[in-house]
Parts: structure tokens; sequence; C-alpha cells
């Protein structure tokens, strides 16, 4: 692999330099893992190591602000324009699909929305529908879930889930104890990786993830499933 490194790379700059990222955090988190085997005994699972990459790579970026160089020469108003230009979302690796899924609440209407991509950028799948929850955060994880049983129904082996809602991405990757009135919404969607070959939690901006926010709007004006 090491070897094919380049290759595995894709030509899209801000991708390759996202996988190089991931790649470094999962390097570190496999020798945590080592260390934690040879010195408390504990045995880090291949998804576990994955997750808590993952985790660690997502909380960097959004702390991490301007390059190094750059720090001296700060423009808060200026690097808050140009971060919202730069915000883009980034396909798949190879063989890899994603899955992008979003919940509105506007009233006592809410909506479901997801939408699946391959590796090379095409939507293979693209879901609404009405739904009746009373917190935003049960509707994004009940988008979620719905997403992951269309994935699992399409036999897909392995896939990167993302969310806008960074608890939910929190409850899932760190596994800890969700609010009591949600608590089974994110319990069914922790069942659900055990299908895939390979399944991760990230969080997105909204902005990334406006195409999922759109299908699950449009519910209150179609008011029915599309799929």
């Amino acid at each position: 692999m090491i070897a094919t490194w380049n290759a595995l790379l894709p030509s899209n700059k801000q991708a390759a330099e996202e996988y190089s990222g991931v790649a470094s955090y999962i390097c570190y988190n496999l020798w945590k893992a080592r260390n934690d085997l040879l010195f408390n005994g504990k045995d880090w699972s291949p998804v576990e190591v994955v997750r808590q990459a993952e985790n660690e790579f997502q909380e960097f970026n959004l702390i991490a602000g301007p390059a190094a160089g750059d720090r001296g020469h700060h423009d808060p108003i200026k690097s808050t324009e140009e971060a919202s230009h730069n915000l883009c979302w980034s396909p798949p690796p190879p063989s890899f699909f994603k899955l992008n899924s979003d919940a509105s609440l506007v009233g006592d209407i809410g909506g479901l929305g997801f939408v699946l991509y391959d590796s090379v950028e095409r939507p293979t799948m693209a879901f609404s529908e009405p739904s009746s929850f009373n917190l935003i955060f049960q509707g994004e994880a009940l988008a979620l879930r719905v997403g992951l049983f269309y994935s699992i129904a399409e036999m897909i082996d392995d896939i990167i889930v993302e969310s806008d809602n960074l608890d939910l991405v929190k409850y899932l990757t760190d596994l800890k104890t969700p609010p009591q009135d949600s608590i089974t919404f994110v319990q069914d969607i922790g069942y659900l990786p055990s299908f895939p070959h390979y399944c991760s939690f990230k969080f997105v901006p909204r902005e990334i993830n406006s195409v999922a926010d759109s299908l699950a709007r449009r519910v209150g004006s179609i008011g029915c499933r599309t799929l």
C-alpha cells in the first residue's frame, strides 16, 4: 500500500490532503492501540481505531484555524470569508460510498432526507419523506438510520456517513450515552454498522450537507415519500 500511495490519492488537492491527514491519524492510533494492548491488555478493534482517528482528525480541523505561517497576519473577517468559499464536499475513496443525511422540523412538520454517492461523485440514491419527531436531534438520528437501512439493503460494504449534527456524531463515535429522550434513536444506529464491512461517522458543516438538507426540507411542500 505504501508503494502505491500516490496512485490511491485523488487528483483533487483538498481531498488528497484530507486522505493524507486521516492516514496520519490512523497510524498514530494504531501505535496507541498497540501500546494499550501491550501495557494495559486492552484490545482495540479495527473499527475503533479508525473511528478514533477520524474523530481526532475532525476535531483538529475544527480548531486548527489558519496555517502557522499566516497567524501573524490573521484577519478574522477575511479568514471567515475564505473558509466559507473553501468549504466543499469531497467524494469517498475508490470502492467506498458516502451517505449524507439531514432532517428538518418546521412547526409540527418533520422531514428526513439523505443522498448516497459513489466514489466518482455520482448520486446513486436520493430520498426524502415526512416523519414525526419532537426534537431536531431525533430527526437527524432517524434520517441517518433510514439512510443506513437503505445502504445495507443495497449490499454496500464500505460507507462513510456524514451529518451536520455534531452532537449525534460525537455520541456515535465516542460511544457516550445520549439524552434519555433520544437514546433509542442512537442505539438503533449503533447496531447497524456491524453489517457493513466498514462504516464511519463524520461531522460536516451545513454548507457541505446542502443536498441532504434540501431533500429534508422539500417534504414540507410535497408531503410524501420520494426515492
